[in-house]
């Protein structure tokens, strides 16, 4: 975790930089920083701004019962785009950044394998919405919500095939723009069809709204997709994107359980307010994983041991000290975000939507293992340990889903602590020397956790508290950095 330099009294230069070595072991990783994050990090900010418009379209277009259907149904769609995906884009950008394969092979081959999981998933997708479509969204239009919503995931694989392409070939700012486009026009279907027509016009829009990007990769010249196969590219891109896959997979799974667990036991109106907490804390942990993790992703492999070393600690000690004050400024500011976001209707997610934010910034946390153990080749022991950790929350949220949607939330905290704690001793026992945590950093993670989990008054004081404190020891490694350049 966070080191803390030690009281060394008054310090010459030479002390200075020795004291600040040992504080910021890493500054050309720091002042690379703010660049790498604008890279990795840009896309998910946007494509995060985005759904949070569309949360908030949907919740004034739809009534709080009817959202939660919608929210069902669309998990119920990530969760078998995750399963038929395959590992095909991940493995695509892995081949073609080592510059072995033929690159109009390999893509040629993941746009084969996704249009027959797509026409196989069509016709079992139909087939299973037509015959048991109500029972299994539990609603009257259930027939024509999943239907419809389903229709999608073929669509989606291609929409994805082609970002995941762009990637491999190193265009960024074609993804950037291929992601602002067509997932505007994507909430913008989603959006009119709610207002038009309610909750199927919803489903029907969602799915309208990959039309375009699925179509654009055939369109598109410098991609040249056709479809090919080859049986030897075919398992490369299966065998290198697998793994990443099935813990996707996995999560996935896990949430649509968990909201299967909400529906059955307390109903859809909850399950509404559930979603809405998880639709304002899920960006906390995009922001950690996808931005600050991606960022120092290549540093954990550069070097040898040491060098690695110093890459986790400097990395630990950015992103905790950005959690530590995140935390508590999330639950300072979640009523007006519920209040900007939703209707009145949804307020009484603010206690989940606290404890989802502890929640998604402890599963940022557990990125950073993640990286570190992905480099040193633990991947099996990652994914033991990621699904361990969704096993956790399905255990526990099975035992307190009667109690209330805060409890759920709960137990998300309990299965990515044990996820995090798991990860990081594994992480410590291959690079020893990692030095304790800060004090300001526990005294900050006390008051956060204090501000998720308290009722009443309580969580907007110790948040502020827990702000205070968060960016008192952000100070603390901003003004380092700026001795160091004066030294």
């Amino acid at each position: 975790m966070l080191l803390s330099p030690t009281d060394d009294g008054a310090l010459g230069v030479r002390g200075l930089r020795e004291r600040v070595r040992r504080f910021l072991p890493n500054r050309a990783l720091l002042s690379q920083a703010p660049v790498a994050f604008a890279g990795l990090g840009a896309a998910a900010v946007m494509v995060t701004a985005i759904g949070l418009l569309r949360t908030k379209v949907l919740t004034n277009a739809l009534r709080p019962e009817q959202y939660g259907t919608l929210s069902y149904a669309l998990a119920l769609f990530l969760t078998v785009l995750g399963v038929v995906n395959l590992g095909l884009g991940t493995g695509l950008r892995r081949r073609l950044a080592l510059g072995q394969e033929e690159p109009q092979l390999l893509l040629g081959t993941a746009l084969s394998a996704s249009l027959t999981a797509g026409a196989i998933t069509l016709g079992v997708g139909t087939a299973l919405a037509l015959g048991y479509g109500d029972a299994i969204v539990r609603d009257p239009d259930g027939t024509v919500v999943l239907a419809a919503v389903l229709a999608g995931v073929p669509l989606a694989l291609l929409d994805t095939l082609w970002l995941d392409a762009l990637y491999a070939a190193d265009r960024r700012k074609a993804a950037a723009s291929y992601l602002l486009v067509f997932r505007s026009f994507a909430v913008a279907t989603v959006v009119v069809g709610a207002l038009l027509a309610g909750l199927q016009g919803a489903a029907v829009g969602f799915t309208l709204g990959f039309v375009p990007s699925a179509l654009w990769g055939f369109a598109r010249r410098g991609l040249q997709a056709r479809p090919r196969f080859s049986r030897r590219a075919l398992g490369t891109l299966l065998r290198d994107g697998g793994v990443n896959q099935t813990i996707i997979a996995s999560n996935l799974l896990t949430g649509f359980v968990v909201r299967s667990l909400v529906i059955s036991h307390l109903g859809k109106v909850p399950l509404a307010l559930y979603a809405v907490a998880l639709a304002v804390s899920v960006p906390l942990s995009q922001f950690i994983g996808a931005g600050l993790s991606g960022t120092f992703f290549n540093e954990f492999g550069r070097g040898g041991p040491e060098a690695r070393l110093l890459a986790i600690q400097t990395h630990r000690r950015i992103v905790e000290a950005v959690a530590v004050v995140v935390v508590p400024l999330g639950v300072l500011l979640l009523p007006l975000g519920l209040q900007i976001l939703t209707s009145a209707d949804y307020s009484s997610a603010v206690h989940a939507g606290r404890l989802l934010l502890l929640a998604a910034a402890i599963e940022g946390l557990f990125f950073i293992e993640g990286n570190a153990l992905f480099i040193a080749d633990r991947i099996r022991w990652y994914v033991v340990v990621q699904n361990a950790g969704n096993l956790v929350l399905v255990a526990v949220a099975a035992v307190v889903v009667g109690s209330g949607i805060a409890w759920v939330a709960a137990a998300s905290i309990v299965a990515q602590a044990f996820q995090f704690g798991f990860a990081r001793i594994s992480v410590n026992r291959m690079y020893p020397g990692v030095a304790p945590p800060a004090p300001l950093v526990l005294v900050a993670l006390v008051l956060a956790v204090g501000a998720s989990t308290a009722v009443g008054p309580a969580p907007y004081l110790l948040a502020a508290a827990g702000a205070f404190v968060g960016a008192w020891h952000l100070g603390r490694v901003v003004q380092s950095r700026r001795r160091l350049r004066l030294a």
